[in-house]
This record gives structure tokens, sequence and C-alpha cells, in this order.
């Protein structure tokens, strides 16, 4: 999915992604990565989502809370 980003193939990167999210959604960093495709394939309305689910999903670990919090604050301009 990385490489399929990196190459702007952003709709197979994002379906990818998404099919790994499914699959295993304790691993925060595929949150991360979905973000990241969600902005670059400008697709703003299904990172409120994301984030809204990382958030209660890691709400017992302050290091990625801390990631969150400073990532919404990042792209708060981009999400009205």
């Amino acid at each position: 999915a990385l490489a399929l980003g990196s190459s702007r193939r952003f709709d197979e990167a994002e379906n990818k992604l998404e099919s790994s999210f499914k699959l295993n959604q304790g691993d925060p960093s595929t949150v991360f990565y979905l973000i990241s495709i969600y902005l670059q394939n400008n697709k703003m309305g299904k990172i409120p989502g994301m984030l809204e689910f990382a958030e209660k999903k890691y709400s017992y670990n302050p290091e990625i809370l801390a990631r969150i919090k400073l990532l919404r604050e990042k792209i708060s301009p981009y999400l009205k």
C-alpha cells in the first residue's frame, strides 16, 4: 500500500490499507497511513471517523494519543 501511495496510485493504496485495517485494528500505524492516503486522495470526509476511532481504540496509550492530537491540529484547517 505504501509503494502504491508513493506511485500516486491512491485509490489502490486506500483499498489495500482499508482491507488491512479491517483485518487488524490493533495496529495504529494503519490508521495513520490511512489518514495520510485520505489526505493525498482528497477524501477529507473519511478522516474525522478515523481520528475518533483512534482516540477511542488507543485511549490507553498516551504516546499514540499525543500523535493523534498533533495530527488533528495540523490537518484541522483541511477538515472544515
